[in-house]
């Protein structure tokens, strides 16, 4: 018995053997034809992200060049804007001019920045759509950029040139008609970010070029040419980049593979036996934790200690998980109710804060209005006042809709133009769909009346404009006005939103509107403001809004 069980083993020996040694002979021709094929399939990896990369950039070309033609011919503000002296109406025709192409520039596929220069006011615009990352820090075009040049000859040619600012390549388009430039720059090192990103290698060099510079002497070089200009996206990658690990990995396989077919029985036998299948049971227990069943417990059997020690533990450690979760709900529960009641209590403070600022001012318009017999004038203020308070004391939602807040907004309007006679107009462009968005009451009131009782100007008409948009799952709203604006350090206070070092009772209405929007919106929500001194002002609120969670009935009734 004990010579054919040592003959059962040399023949199981020799089986292996067989079976081993072609598949090593195999393994090794093979090799050679894995490397190639891997340098061509990284040939083709790069040559199809090159490909991509430059189809993009040739889309935003295109869509540049449209928008570079299309939008002096169209534009009725970018008219007016020329046509302008320099003056309030300047100022008003270059901010809505700003406000468009900022505003076509983000809703277009186009060039990451555009600027517009009128050479005989030296007036230089600079906008951008999505500044390139580099350093964590973002890269704006700075004037001295552009204006080297608009003023290089061989640039401002209506062409597409390849050059360097700020260390970058970028693709400059200049076109030039009665001294007014209007010009595109697409950064190119976003492409080339994009292209590195999609591949899978470390040394590898990813440039733009105006022309191929083809060098394959070491490794592969790929490029691919846009169909708009003269300009190339090329990548050069070293051969060791590409095979090296592939040839130790072949190596090893070998190795491993010879060492198998010493040791693969015996390991495999006790491996299976005293190993894998304790392991098994473990990681099955584990995996039905996971699946949130928290009464499952390992109930087979082992002879080693360190695996039933092991079972036990986990044992132990399911049910003391178990008792874990159920605590942490309850105490999570118990802090989400916290969070609530003290959200609604500040919410309560900053209606409060709100609403003996507002009665204030009206006092104060009322008893002026008594003063002077202007009884008509009266009784409709404290008509305005009845409806005002109404509705601020409503049951049934903490958000009104936008419609009866411009309502509200129209009915001040017209008190306060009965104290203002001719200091100031009103027009609004409203996207219909803002009717079935709800807000919290008074956010747009507060704008307004800070107008009415700071921005009017004494013997000329402050336009006041309400514009609103819905798009894309955000709301925009826009209150601007033309009249004496606010200070650099006022505006740079209300974008930083750190309302700290501010006086205490200053900025109280803008600090409560940007508290309740992050309160009823979240942090996405946003109250910026953009002002010059005796120009005007224009406030942006951006609210995050879902208008398919409104009902049906919610669309039918305005509700």
């Amino acid at each position: 018995m004990k010579s054919d069980k040592r003959s059962l083993h040399r023949q199981t020996l020799i089986i292996i053997m067989l079976l081993v040694l072609p598949f090593n002979i195999l393994t090794a021709f093979l090799g050679g034809i894995m490397l190639t094929n891997a340098m061509e399939s990284a040939e083709l990896t790069v040559q199809s992200s090159l490909n991509s990369q430059m189809d993009n950039l040739d889309m935003r070309i295109q869509n540049t060049i449209y928008f570079l033609y299309d939008y002096p011919a169209n534009h009725v503000s970018y008219i007016n804007f020329l046509k302008q002296p320099r003056d309030w109406h300047y100022t008003f025709y270059r901010s809505l001019t700003v406000n468009e192409l900022r505003d076509d520039l983000s809703l277009s596929t186009a060039a990451q920045y555009m600027f517009l220069y009128v050479e005989s006011r030296d007036d230089l615009i600079i906008m951008n759509e999505e500044p390139y990352i580099r350093n964590e820090s973002k890269l704006l075009l700075s004037e001295d950029d552009v204006l080297s040049r608009i003023n290089d000859k061989t640039i401002s040619d209506s062409r597409w040139h390849l050059v360097s600012i700020q260390d970058l390549p970028f693709l400059i388009m200049i076109t030039q008609k009665e001294g007014v430039y209007l010009g595109a720059c697409i950064c190119m090192a976003e492409a080339v970010s994009e292209a590195a990103a999609s591949l899978e290698y470390d040394n590898v060099s990813i440039y733009a070029s105006v022309s191929p510079n083809a060098d394959t002497s070491s490794g592969i070089h790929c490029f691919a040419k846009s169909s708009k200009t003269n300009v190339y996206l090329c990548c050069d990658i070293p051969q060791n980049e590409i095979i090296g690990g592939m040839a130790f990995i072949h190596r090893g396989i070998i190795y491993l593979v010879i060492l198998s077919f010493l040791i693969f029985p015996i390991l495999s036998f006790f491996f299976n036996r005293y190993v894998n299948a304790p392991l098994a049971n473990i990681r099955n227990a584990f995996a039905e934790l996971e699946k949130g069943n928290d009464d499952y417990r390992i109930t087979a059997v082992t002879n080693l200690s360190e695996f039933s020690d092991t079972y036990d533990s986990f044992n132990r450690m399911a049910e003391k998980l178990k008792e874990l979760l159920l605590e942490t709900i309850q105490k999570e529960q118990q802090r989400q109710q916290l969070v609530v009641d003290n959200l609604q209590l500040q919410l309560n403070y900053l209606q409060l804060q709100i609403r003996p600022h507002f009665l204030h001012n009206n006092m104060n318009l009322l008893y002026t209005l008594i003063q002077n017999n202007q009884t008509d004038a009266a009784q409709s203020l404290v008509l305005y006042l009845s409806d005002y308070f109404r509705y601020m004391f409503r049951k049934g939602h903490d958000r009104a809709l936008f419609d009866h807040e411009m309502k509200l907004i129209r009915e001040y309007l017209d008190i306060s133009r009965l104290h203002y006679p001719d200091a100031f107009t009103f027009s609004c462009q409203i996207d219909p769909l803002l009717s079935h968005v709800r807000i919290p009451p008074l956010l747009l009131h507060g704008f307004v009346e800070n107008i009415i009782q700071h921005a009017l100007v004494p013997d000329h008409t402050v336009h006041i404009i309400i514009y609103g948009e819905y798009e894309d799952g955000i709301v925009t709203i826009q209150i601007a006005d033309d009249g004496i604006g606010m200070n650099e350090e006022d505006t740079a206070l209300i974008n930083s939103g750190d309302f700290s070092s501010s006086p205490e009772g200053s900025h109280v209405g803008i600090k409560n509107a940007v508290l309740r929007l992050k309160h009823f919106y979240g942090e996405k929500s946003s109250i910026t403001v953009e002002s010059e001194p005796d120009s005007g002002t224009i406030f942006t609120i951006t609210i995050p809004y879902n208008l398919t969670e409104v009902s049906d009935d919610e669309f039918i009734n305005g509700e």
